[in-house]
């Protein structure tokens, strides 16, 4: 199989990039054909010869994690070569081998989400889904809650969904809605559509595959490393949106600046 493997690099999440590659090449489908796309504004990490490097801004907080999909489909025709196309967090990191059956499902399953580790066995009342009935993605009574950090399935399936989430956000963002949880609100409100409806064809990964750092057992594959501790890291990505925001700002004004100038 051909596998597409997503990775938003943007900041100071460089960090994390060469634990997160060198165990995907580990552990992760080694009996498959892997190649990963990396959207970065660091064009230093990628000398890999399976990596290809899309040049992103940051784009500050929270729309470089909002705007993925935005991203992923400008690429979209490179991706509909492959097979599978799944995107992994930056913090990820690969502990056990994983195939591509484990992993993806069966022919007849298109795509694959993760059980939020924090909402199981949790009422579903506490979900923290969006809620507001002006929203695009509301969900007043969900079935399931997946973390946004593994979004995947098989190609063509997860182009469609992609599309739509796309769609989604912007029409949210037109209507003056930010979504609680940004991506993985658009994500849940679909996965919950196909728990409900189309179930046969979705694939769920147990929290053994998005495990956080701090509640790792003899059964975990893939680990979140935590990045709540990392108060340097954090300081980093909040100096990187304000330096974002300045840069939005002083575009703009340079616009009307010069569109004043023109009109006289």
């Amino acid at each position: 199989m051909k596998i597409a493997i997503l990775q938003i690099n943007l900041g100071s999440y460089f960090i994390y990039w060469e634990q997160f590659y060198q165990s995907s090449e580990d552990f992760f489908c080694k009996e498959d054909i892997k190649h990963y796309f990396v959207f970065t504004d660091n064009k230093n990490l990628l000398q890999k010869k399976n990596v290809t490097y899309i040049e992103q801004d940051f784009l500050g907080f929270p729309f470089s994690t909002l705007f993925r999909y935005h991203m992923f489909l400008r690429i979209k025709s490179k991706l509909e070569e492959y097979d599978y196309i799944v995107f992994f967090n930056a913090n990820f990191k690969f502990l056990k081998k994983i195939n591509c059956l484990e992993f993806f499902g069966i022919k007849n399953k298109k795509i694959v989400a993760g059980l939020h580790p924090l909402f199981i066995n949790v009422p579903n009342s506490n979900y923290p889904t969006e809620k507001r009935k002006d929203s695009k993605c509301k969900i007043f009574n969900p079935s399931i809650y997946v973390q946004g950090c593994i979004n995947g399935g098989q190609s063509k399936e997860f182009i469609f969904l992609m599309e739509k989430m796309k769609v989604l956000i912007d029409q949210d963002l037109t209507n003056g809605i930010l979504t609680k949880w940004w991506d993985e609100a658009y994500w849940n409100f679909l996965i919950n559509d196909y728990y409900q409806n189309k179930r046969d064809k979705l694939h769920i990964l147990t929290s053994d595959y998005l495990c956080p750092e701090n509640q790792l057992t003899d059964k975990t594959k893939i680990m979140q490393i935590s990045k709540s501790d990392d108060f340097d890291l954090q300081e980093k990505q909040f100096n990187y949106s304000i330096k974002t925001l300045i840069k939005f700002l002083f575009i703009k004004i340079q616009k009307k600046v010069f569109s004043y100038f023109k009109e006289k």
